[in-house]
């Protein structure tokens, strides 16, 4: 794109204007950019924090791109606190994502209930399947039986808790589903 010196002139004007302007509202208004620049930053470096005395268990799958299976991982944590557990499992019959992931929030249920805990909170990285586990309507989808499982199992408990985490929070439960994804891995 081509600018003549007039429009050049113009946009620079444009430019310092914004800047100026900017720098105003913070330093005399205390907004702009910065706050929801920072505000921004906050949400990025938020971090679990449970109720006390409470375990959450973080889960996620990595599908292999041939279509030959998955990985599914499942790492449970208290506050603060190294792994107290890991379930990994490869999985042929699994190829779409959405499955695999909803396979490996029922892998987190499983391996809460083998440790007898009596309550705790899953968290995954995909939004579908924690807003479809979150939802208290019945679910009709192809996945629907996987849903009704996992909260059939979420009952059983004293409390339990269904939460969406970021994917860069979420490293442990990746790291061992791409684990399980060889196939050379089965570890409970």
């Amino acid at each position: 794109m081509r600018f003549s010196g007039l429009e050049k002139v113009e946009l620079f004007a444009t430019i310092c204007w914004i800047l100026w302007n900017n720098h105003n509202k913070i330093f005399f208004e205390g907004q702009g950019r910065a706050q929801s620049t920072l505000r921004d930053s906050k949400i990025e470096q938020q971090r679990w924090s449970p109720r006390p005395r409470s375990v959450k268990i973080t889960f996620d799958a990595a599908v292999i791109k041939d279509g030959i299976g998955s990985g599914l991982g499942a790492v449970e944590r208290k506050l603060e606190e190294d792994f107290i557990a890991i379930k990994v499992v490869f999985s042929e019959e699994v190829c779409v994502l959405e499955h695999a992931e909803m396979l490996a929030a029922r892998l987190a249920m499983e391996l809460g209930m083998e440790l007898q805990l009596r309550g705790f909170g899953i968290e995954g990285g995909t939004q579908a399947v924690v807003s479809a586990l979150s939802c208290n309507s019945v679910n009709l989808s192809n996945l629907g039986f996987l849903v009704e499982e996992v909260r059939l199992l979420g009952s059983m408990l004293d409390w339990f808790s269904v939460d969406w985490i970021r994917k860069n929070n979420n490293k442990a439960a990746h790291h061992f589903a791409m684990l399980a994804k060889t196939g050379r891995m089965n570890m409970y």
